[in-house]
């Protein structure tokens, strides 16, 4: 897991320094898409910024760590806020696609990430991009 914490610490610092303006598109039925390729995708996407100056990213890191795992959520950083707010959408282990099959992606589990991040992005407060 702390590989995937570094992974997204570095993402992170990457968007920031160089993709900040370009907007997210991705959502979970792209990520699925991604994933049930057996690829790993990592995607780190500014979803927009709130009233009080907070940075809203959506992000999808997928790896190996002795088993293949996907998580992907919607985080919130703000200035000075030691820890981020962060809604876990999906945090799948042993993920093992091939030819389009994923056992670990039931379609249960699908339709909890695509509702997971419907709720999550209807209780954002209005972002600015």
């Amino acid at each position: 897991m702390r590989s995937a914490r570094r992974a997204v610490a570095a993402a992170l610092a990457l968007w920031t320094s160089v993709l900040a303006p370009l907007p997210a598109d991705a959502d979970a039925a792209d990520d699925l898409r991604a994933i049930r390729t057996g690829t790993q995708p990592v995607r780190v996407e500014l979803l927009g910024w709130t009233a009080a100056r907070e940075a809203v990213f959506r992000t999808l890191v997928c790896g190996e760590s002795g088993t293949a795992y996907c998580r992907a959520a919607v985080t919130t950083v703000a200035p000075g806020r030691a820890a981020p707010r962060v809604t876990l959408l999906l945090d799948v282990s042993e993920v093992y696609c091939d030819q389009g099959r994923c056992d670990a992606l039931t379609t249960e589990a699908q339709r909890e990430f695509v509702d997971a991040e419907a709720r999550a992005r209807a209780a954002l407060p209005p972002l600015a991009t």
